[in-house]
């Protein structure tokens, strides 16, 4: 989806490891950064395909090393009207530019889809790099 155009002057990110704060999560998972990388026991089930969208920008020249992210949504929960006996509740519609299955199909289709989603930054997702090397 992404062109060489789209990529060009696209922030760098460090190598390496990468931790993301524990801030949703009401249990504490302490991570050990100086030990080899392997998930914690307390760590979720993985997660299914998913964006995330930032706006930090490094310095000229340099790589970012810390971001704060938010989830782009595909679409958004709207009230549904009662149809006959079909109780009232919420439907999900997409946005324009996605599929059923939460796919975009085009650039532009997720980039509006990112700024409609975008949340206060006391409410972002926070990732810092903590080392170059993984073990």
């Amino acid at each position: 989806m992404l062109t060489a155009a789209d990529l060009a002057g696209a922030p760098r990110f460090e190598n390496g490891v990468w931790l993301m704060s524990d801030q949703i999560s009401s249990e504490p998972c302490p991570v050990d950064t100086i030990k080899p990388v392997q998930p914690p026991d307390t760590a979720p089930d993985p997660l299914p395909n998913f964006f995330l969208a930032f706006d930090q920008k490094p310095v000229a020249g340099e790589r970012l090393s810390a971001v704060d992210l938010w989830l782009v949504m595909c679409g958004k929960f709207s009230a549904r009207e009662r149809r006959g006996e079909e109780e009232a509740g919420k439907e999900f519609f997409t946005y324009p530019g996605f599929d059923k299955q939460c796919r975009p199909n085009s650039i532009d289709a997720f980039r509006a889809a990112a700024a409609a989603s975008r949340t206060p930054e006391r409410q972002r997702l926070q990732i810092r790099w903590v080392r170059a090397v993984l073990d």
